[in-house]
């Protein structure tokens, strides 16, 4: 029984480990909020977003995501708001009943101000503000001098046993921390290049509280694309395109761990297409001892994407094919849904947006949204 605890804690140490950094996204200009608090209210409408996230479905341990946000545009005071709930979910052999070994939910209010810098391009600032919430479950764990077994088959399960003998995290099941976290966001009706900080006051989610080691580090994100456009040579130049390529990139860095993602999205009304690579391509960093260093590049999945992109409502469908050395052809890949529902308060504006004062029309070509009109 003994040592079964030991390799327990030596999991949920691993978890703890594994859990010290955020759920990642493959469709991440689907989840924008995720991506940086400067994207509240960009494409200059009102938003929905849901997401769904299944990882490496075929290892012992799932990983599972969800997520849902709202944002809006207040033309009144050139900003938007918005709001974002997560949930990330940890599921092991362990536990009876197919319950969460380990759960972190997060919700976050967000604001953004926009300031134009002239009539095609503006910046955007953006802060969020909310609550973390990290729930180990040690009380729904199984262990099995808890049940009793007949002719091969469980017939009782009953309370007690190392799980109460052991009280390491007893009332310390949940912590709650706060989480503050701003972006910043360049766009013109073309292009887009923000960068935002998450985890700024670095919250301490230990459930310990053993030498204050469980802080969950910064999450540093720089991202960006261009709107590539083609017409029919017959259509006058304030005709919507008939197809759009639009190349983007986003390099993320939590504590050691860092990686880029180049891809492109494909859209031929209502078809979207898209090709992702994760990882580092280059080799950057130096890895063993100072008399025998090699250069590292890794590669971590490359993904497909294919969704139905109408005015007002995109779901997306995405697969992840691990490529990385150490899980490739044993995870399962990684599944990822999308919802967008994008509604505007005045149709007679282009996307939404009023005409500012001085800088006329401006909002953020999210690829992930399809406009009334695209006047260039």
């Amino acid at each position: 029984m003994k040592n079964i605890f030991c390799t327990f804690l030596l999991i949920v140490g691993a978890t703890l480990v594994l859990k010290a950094q955020d759920p990642q996204y493959t469709q991440f200009y689907a989840n924008p909020l995720y991506l940086n608090p400067a994207f509240a209210g960009a494409t200059a409408q009102g938003r929905i977003s849901v997401n769904y996230r299944n990882q490496w479905p075929s290892l012992d341990a799932s990983f599972i995501t969800y997520s849902a946000s709202y944002d809006q545009y207040i033309p009144k005071y050139q900003s938007g708001v918005g709001f974002y709930l997560s949930q990330d979910e940890v599921r092991s052999d362990m536990i009876s009943g197919n319950v969460p070994t380990f759960k972190s939910t997060s919700f976050a209010g967000y604001y953004s101000y926009v300031a134009p810098l002239n009539k095609k391009v503006a910046l955007q600032f953006g802060l969020s503000a909310g609550m973390i919430s990290r729930d180990l479950g040690f009380s729904r764990l199984l262990f099995t001098d808890q049940i009793k077994v007949s002719g091969g088959e469980i017939i009782e399960e009953k309370p007690g046993g190392i799980a109460d003998e052991n009280n390491l995290f007893e009332n310390n099941n949940v912590k709650n921390v706060f989480d503050v976290g701003t972006g910043v966001l360049l766009y013109s009706k073309k292009f887009w290049l923000g960068a935002s900080v998450f985890h700024i006051n670095k919250p301490d989610l230990s459930l310990t509280g053993i030498n204050d080691g469980d802080r969950l580090p910064r999450r540093f994100s720089v991202q960006g694309g261009y709107v590539i456009g083609f017409s029919d040579v017959n259509r006058q130049k304030t005709d919507s395109y008939d197809f759009t390529i639009t190349p983007a990139f986003m390099y993320l860095r939590q504590g050691a761990s860092d990686q880029l993602s180049l891809g492109a999205y494909m859209h031929y009304q209502p078809i979207m297409l898209g090709f992702w690579y994760r990882g580092l391509p280059l080799p950057l960093y130096k890895e063993g001892t100072d008399d025998n260093q090699v250069s590292v590049a890794y590669s971590d999945a490359v993904a497909l994407l294919v969704g139905f992109k109408l005015p007002k409502f995109t779901v997306g469908y995405s697969y992840d094919y691990t490529v990385g050395n150490t899980l490739r052809g044993n995870t399962g890949g990684s599944h990822e849904i999308s919802l967008t529902f994008n509604f505007g308060t005045n149709l007679e504006f282009s996307s939404g947006r009023p005409k500012h004062k001085r800088f006329g029309k401006l909002y953020c070509p999210n690829p992930w949204k399809q406009y009334e009109k695209k006047r260039w």
